[in-house]
């Protein structure tokens, strides 16, 4: 694992998954996240460069940001994340963290987003307050098994901020 004295995690994700998350998780986040924001500014011999593009939160940031700005209904980027919202209510509903009203208050809610609801966050994580939280993914899951990815189950509200950035 790398060094985490002043280090930094990055991860993107939608309104919509901070909002409920905010609502029914009591602000706990499961995350995916990276220690680059955009591995393609690093020079090429640095082995951070390897994270590929389909995990850069920085490739997943404009992703989210160009689907909004065209209003594709048709994203697979928001399609995704209508399916990882359901899948993670499934769990907390298996897990009894959520009620099953407040399951279907979600499935309700996911289907009816607007695409304005997919707008990206920027989550930026202190590595000093998630460290001991911080989980590296296995290389049979990383998108370049050369890359560094991380997972972390159990993201709270005052462990990162959100960033929203306007183009």
């Amino acid at each position: 694992m790398p060094a985490l004295d002043s280090m930094l995690f990055y991860s993107a994700n939608s309104f919509l998954s901070l909002m409920i998350n905010r609502r029914f998780y009591n602000g706990q986040h499961y995350i995916w996240c990276s220690p680059v924001f955009n591995p393609k500014t690093l020079d090429e011999r640095d082995p951070m460069q390897n994270i590929a593009v389909s995990s850069s939160p920085h490739h997943i940031y404009l992703g989210y940001s160009d689907s909004v700005k065209s209003r594709d209904r048709h994203s697979d980027q928001i399609e995704r994340n209508r399916r990882g919202i359901k899948k993670g209510a499934a769990a907390m509903l298996a897990e009894k963290k959520i009620t099953d009203d407040d399951y279907q208050r979600i499935v309700f809610i996911v289907d009816n987003a607007e695409i304005a609801d997919f707008k990206p966050m920027l989550y930026v994580i202190p590595a000093n307050k998630v460290h001991s939280k911080l989980s590296m993914v296995p290389v049979s899951e990383l998108a370049n098994p050369m890359g560094e990815e991380y997972r972390i189950f159990d993201l709270q509200d005052g462990e990162f901020d959100a960033i929203e950035f306007k183009f």
